[in-house]
């Protein structure tokens, strides 16, 4: 729900394996604290909003698994702190962005079973 992004103080926010559907509110990106956002193995759909990029503390995204379709938002190159990035098996198409190459930091990235090219 949009009211998500009230929880200014919340690190991790994990509901991998859930029923939770719809759409991921712009809200999130009030959620600075955030180091840890995974929606592994959820109905969850849409796109990846571009205000994910506000998220300057992630450390671990995780979006494996789910119904997110549309493109990676360039903005995901503003997550210097990503150390795991997991995209696999999701409707996500067109090329990764350029940016993704600002993310120094990490030492995880899956992007099988998609449909995205470089």
């Amino acid at each position: 729900p949009e009211s998500i992004g009230n929880l200014s103080q919340l690190e991790v926010l994990g509901c991998y394996q859930s029923q939770l559907s719809g759409p991921i509110p712009e809200t999130i990106s009030h959620l600075t604290k955030l180091r840890t956002l995974s929606l592994w193995q959820s109905e969850v759909s849409g796109t990846i909003p571009e205000s994910i990029g506000n998220l300057a503390q992630l450390e671990i995204l995780a979006f494996a698994d789910s119904k997110l379709s549309g493109s990676i938002p360039s903005t995901i190159g503003n997550l210097v702190n990503l150390t795991h990035l997991y995209l696999e098996n999701t409707k996500l198409t067109r090329t990764i962005p350029e940016s993704i190459g600002n993310l120094t930091q990490l030492e995880d990235l899956s992007l099988r079973q998609t449909k995205l090219s470089d």
